[in-house]
Parts: structure tokens; sequence; C-alpha cells
């Protein structure tokens, strides 16, 4: 018996039962969020709108019982250092099966990078709402799960248009990417402490710019940079610019010391 059966028993509604809209079956939302207090709102407020919901944190995802549910929605939170955005990588545990079976719908309060937006969108979320959906336009946001028909404005691109929109190659992925530059002192991106006095070795940063290249996709720079220079060109990208998309993965927007 799955979780959702369960809480079609506790409720009193049966698979065939459904008070608030008429359908077989009510509306089921996972609602996945790190704050105990927007779990319980959130998980109050579509309870009263007949929603079926269960609510945990992001770390505590079981993606075996995904597919139990109409829709997956997660609350955002910018927090940690230096990735603010640290949730996302959980995410990325969804099989892409599920994640195309079972819609999920990222709300965010503020407003995102595009190399956020790729993050999750590489993560298999299809949809990223303001937190004003949730909060001041409820009867509209329950009723647009109903129907399955989320405003357009909400969807997220592909990855692949948001990697030709950022000018990244066409394949690859940017979470291999950021764990990896985890494992720096948190000042490598974000700090302003130059390079050479990080404290960290040669073969660390070439590492971080090869994966950056074959697998987040970051391009070497051109070689028309380079056509009348003495020297070749690189054939990795540079560090400036590893660091820079990684700065905006974590939306770090100001140097700290």
């Amino acid at each position: 018996m799955n979780i959702r059966t369960r809480l079609l028993r506790r409720t009193g509604l049966t698979a065939t039962e459904d008070t608030a809209s008429g359908k077989s079956s009510p509306l089921g939302v996972l609602i996945l969020a790190d704050d105990p207090i927007v779990r319980a709102g959130l998980s109050a407020v579509l309870d009263q709108k007949g929603v079926l919901t269960w609510a945990d944190c992001i770390s505590h995802l079981d993606t075996a019982t995904l597919s139990s549910w109409d829709y997956v929605l997660i609350w955002l939170s910018r927090n940690g250092s230096p990735d603010r955005y640290a949730a996302i990588d959980t995410l990325t545990q969804i099989p892409p099966a599920v994640a195309a079976a079972v819609p999920l719908v990222a709300v965010n309060p503020v407003p995102v990078s595009p190399m956020v937006r790729l993050r999750l969108a590489e993560a298999g979320v299809r949809y990223l709402a303001p937190q004003s959906w949730c909060v001041e336009d409820l009867e509209s946001m329950v009723d647009c799960l109903r129907r399955g028909d989320i405003p357009i404005s909400y969807h997220l691109p592909t990855p692949l248009a948001l990697r030709q929109e950022l000018s990244l190659s066409l394949e690859g992925a940017l979470e291999p990417l950021l764990r990896a530059a985890k494992e720096l002192p948190p000042k490598a991106w974000t700090g302003a402490t130059a390079l050479q006095h990080l404290g960290i070795s040669r073969a660390q940063v070439q590492v971080l710019r090869r994966l950056a290249l074959e697998t987040a996709g970051i391009p070497a720079p051109h070689f028309t940079t380079y056509s009348s220079a003495l020297r070749s060109a690189p054939t990795m990208p540079s560090w400036p610019s590893v660091r820079s998309v990684v700065r905006s993965a974590f939306d770090v927007h100001q140097e700290v010391g």
C-alpha cells in the first residue's frame, strides 16, 4: 500500500470519492520544504482546499514514493554557503522517468539567475513559480493544478534551450562541477582572494577546469582570440570563466573579504 492510499484511508476518502472536486480521486501534492513552518502552512492551506498532501524536508526525499503523487511542490530556500541552492543537488536523485511522469514545481520567493534555472531544469523541474502564487493566489494555484494548466510564464525552458541561452555546450550537467567546487574552501567562490593565495593546488584547479569543459559544458576560449598571439589557445576554460559560472549557480553576488 503506497503513502497516498494510506492517506486516503486516514482522511475517510476512497479512490472513487473526492468531496472537493468531484474527481475520482483527490489531487495529491507532495510538499518538499526545509522550513518546518512553510511545510506546515502549505499543507494546512492545501488540505483546506481538498488537496491530499504530505510534507517533508527536501533532504528526506524518497524517490520510490514520488510516483504516488500528481505533483511535487518544492519550496526553495536560499541558505547555506557557498551554495545557496544546495537543495537542488538532492533533486538530481530523481530518476528522469519519474520527473517526466510527475511534474516537479519549484517555488522561490525571489527571482533566480539563468544559471540556477539551468540547475533546476537539469534536475527535472518543469515549473518555477513565484512565492506569491502559493500565498496570494492559492485558489488559482489549486485550480491550475487540478486542470493541469500551469501558467505558461511559470514553465521552465528545457536544459537545451537554457544552455544555448547561456552559451554553454548543448550537452552537459552542472551538478558534478558544483559538487567538486564545494570541496574547495568557500572563500574560493565567496571572497575576493586571488587564486594564488587560496591555498589550493594547481592540480585541483586543473581538475575543476577539466570538469567544467567535459562535464558542465563550459567552452574553452575561441581560437580567434589567440590567432595573432605568440602562445596557442587554451584547451580548457579559464579559471575566471569557471569561477563566474560556479558563483552564478551558487547565487553568490558579492565578494566577501
